[in-house]
């Protein structure tokens, strides 16, 4: 994110009916709430069980084209989604940042100032201080009120800790057994630098990595600085701020896909092998981290492979080691440029779904001439502690993009438990008006031939669809942000009725208020 931003206005709300919609089930799969959330410029869509009532709230915070800021609040009543009233009349004018977190107390809204978190009683809008820190985020944006994932669990007990980017590295806390935040530690890892188009500086984070490198049982910090890692061991209850260093025999020169594509740029591709650190994570369940690396091989602009490769981690003197040697190599005609981590037929071990795109010559004139282009998403199950070089399943999804207006369509693609299970089902978008739901099997192909099709209105980005557990029954619900009119924004709450005799009575019922 860039450091330097806009002023705010005061946030204020907003005034007048809403209008909520409820069609109970789609389908005989899902019961369906629709908000009118009004006019915006952007919205921010926050949930969580804040009163404690058992169920969550949905928050929405608007930025109009003046500025203004106003917000929102849903709550569920007789199983469906409804307007409810607030005081929330003001919110702090110097709100950077927003984050939902787990406390000792309950879930919690979180809202952040350049050197401030504090809670937000989302019925009263009265806020209560958190913690201090420093942070590389000191302005407001003028736009858009960005959430940014700074609560999370990093020690593995199941409460939200605090972890902030700052001009140094990072500022970590860890949440005590009382619900409270000691003063943070620092931690050395410098952001990178770039500069922007018009001579502005911008910053980005290190990608912090949660993970055993000590193999202690306690989870430590691991950054990637200066071609080497930087572990700060835990103690379950804080990090040392001390790192111990080390240099791993595989070898690559970049971190992640930005880290490549920025460096890649201005080389001589017409002959050349590049490779990048990926991920450092746990994949076989042997509480030892595994090295994820991506390799593109260019032989010109038009004609890449890529291949992600997997080297197995192993128990060393201190910390782990990895081999010279994957034991895992996965390779795609074009570009991978997606990984994703589930396990898809709960067994306990990792599987990994990668999208990729094939480039060359032709294939782009057919992508202009057609405006589409096809996507591969490849679904790899890991069996004794490694993935075959070839997909155990594929499916194929279409993006489009329009020559005129620059816009892209790109369809949401989920995986997530929405029958209760304990397996995981796909849901792939069709175009504008469907979402279709492939239920998981956990045999070789993971996912039934049949599908579930569920006629609705669907946004044209993938961040506009959010995975929630809403009433706490084991299945995945639903929210879905349709802006495409901005003076009329909406939410569409999909809830779960995967085996209700309600749902599958087939009953429908509809009212407004």
């Amino acid at each position: 994110m860039p450091v330097t931003m806009g002023i705010s206005s005061i946030v204020r709300l907003l005034p007048g009916l809403i209008l909520s919609c409820w069609l109970s089930p789609v389908l005989g799969a899902f019961n369906l709430s629709e908000l009118s959330t009004g006019a915006a410029q952007s919205q921010t869509v926050l949930h969580g069980d804040f009163s404690g009532t058992g169920t969550a709230e949905i928050i929405v915070f608007s930025v109009a084209e003046d500025r203004r800021r106003s917000v929102q609040r849903f709550v569920m009543r007789e199983g469906r989604y409804v307007a409810a009233s607030t005081e929330f009349s003001e919110v702090p004018q110097d709100l950077i940042l927003v984050d939902t977190a787990r406390l000792a107390s309950g879930d919690a809204l979180i809202g952040f100032s350049s050197d401030l978190a504090y809670v937000i009683d989302t019925t009263t809008g009265n806020t209560r201080p958190l913690l201090r820190f420093r942070s590389l985020y000191n302005n407001v944006v003028e736009k858009e009120l960005p959430v940014m994932d700074i609560m999370q669990d990093i020690n593995g007990d199941g409460f939200d800790d605090f972890l902030m980017p700052d001009f140094r590295g990072y500022q970590v806390s860890v949440q005590q057994s009382d619900g409270g935040f000691p003063e943070p530690v620092s931690l050395f890892a410098p952001p990178a630098m770039d500069v922007t188009y018009n001579s502005h500086p911008w910053y980005e984070a290190r990608t912090p990595y949660v993970t055993d490198m000590t193999l202690d049982g306690v989870n430590d910090l691991t950054f990637w600085y200066q071609d080497a890692f930087l572990v700060y061991p835990g103690t379950g209850q804080s990090f040392a701020t001390t790192a111990i260093s080390f240099r791993p025999e595989v070898a690559f020169e970049y971190e992640g896909y930005e880290g490549m594509s920025m460096r890649m740029g201005g080389e001589d591709q017409s002959d050349s092998v590049r490779k990048a650190l990926f991920q450092l994570k746990d994949l076989d369940g042997d509480q030892i981290p595994e090295l994820v690396t991506l390799k593109v091989r260019s032989e010109g602009v038009f004609n890449k492979k890529s291949t992600y490769e997997i080297y197995q981690g192993k128990a060393g003197k201190q910390l782990v080691s990895f081999g010279t040697e994957p034991v895992s190599s996965i390779e795609s005609d074009g570009i991978q440029f997606q990984l994703d981590e589930k396990d898809l037929n709960n067994d306990g071990q990792t599987d990994i779904i990668i999208s990729s795109v094939e480039i060359g010559l032709g294939k782009i004139v057919r992508a202009l001439l057609t405006g589409s282009v096809r996507i591969q998403l490849g679904f790899h199950q890991m069996r004794d502690g490694s993935y075959g070089s070839k997909p155990d399943s594929e499916r194929d999804v279409v993006a489009t993009f329009s020559m005129s207006t620059g816009e892209v369509f790109f369809p949401s693609v989920l995986m997530t438990d929405v029958s209760g299970d304990g397996l995981l089902d796909l849901l792939v978008q069709e175009g504008r008006e469907a979402l279709h739901v492939y239920t998981g099997e956990g045999a070789e192909r993971l996912f039934s031939r049949e599908r579930e099709t569920l006629e609705i209105p669907m946004p044209a980005r993938p961040d506009l669809v959010q995975l929630a557990d809403l009433d706490g029954d084991g299945r995945s619900d639903l929210i879905i942000r349709i802006d495409d009119d901005k003076q009329n924004q909406r939410l569409l709450v999909l809830q779960s009725a995967w085996g209700d005799e309600a749902a599958s009575a087939g009953q429908n019922s509809s009212e407004r208020q």
